[in-house]
């Protein structure tokens, strides 16, 4: 059940796979670990390159981007970063490092397919009200509200974003 196909790589075969799909220079450089990396995509692209292909479970995949997206939220909600950095120099701010329950707090997502749907059902554990936004979903999901995009934008303590880079979807979310 929610099967995709998954190539698995290592750093060299990855370099070398971009540079003769896409040419040199388009590849992904420097963002590519020692470790084996996973392309998600057709196994047909990898014919001809002596490279293994694999089965990914989408919903694996998926539980695993929506449980990241809940780490980085309660990084961000308890300053974890700035006071690991600051534990590291002997500083402890005590007050300066006060973070803040997301019990209490609105958080938006944009992008309601499968792993934002994710995300709100391990989100809903620690009680924050959940609204989404996506041009394709329907009004409601279970408890999570469906809202414009400003709605969104404007009513939300944190946004966690789950759509791909597109043009459309570029500038969706900017400081201006």
């Amino acid at each position: 059940r929610g099967l995709r196909r998954a190539v698995h790589l290592r750093q060299g075969q990855l370099l070398q796979l971009f540079h003769d799909r896409r040419g040199a220079g388009q590849h992904p450089g420097d963002r590519v670990g020692q470790r084996d990396q996973v392309l998600v995509g057709d196994a047909e692209d990898v014919v001809g390159h002596g490279l293994s292909a694999g089965r990914t479970d989408v919903d694996e995949v998926r539980d695993a981007v929506a449980e990241h997206a809940i780490g980085l939220i309660l990084a961000l909600s308890n300053q974890i970063v700035k006071g690991n950095n600051e534990v590291k120099q002997m500083q402890w701010q005590r007050e300066a490092n006060r973070g803040f329950e997301i019990g209490n707090k609105t958080i938006g997502i944009i992008g309601f397919g499968n792993t934002g749907q994710a995300l709100a059902r391990k989100l809903q554990g620690f009680g924050p009200e959940i609204i989404s936004y996506d041009k394709y979903a329907p009004s409601q999901i279970n408890t999570v509200e469906a809202v414009s995009l400003e709605d969104l934008q404007r009513k939300a303590d944190i946004i966690s974003l789950h759509i791909p880079l597109t043009q459309e979807t570029k500038w969706m979310v900017d400081a201006s």
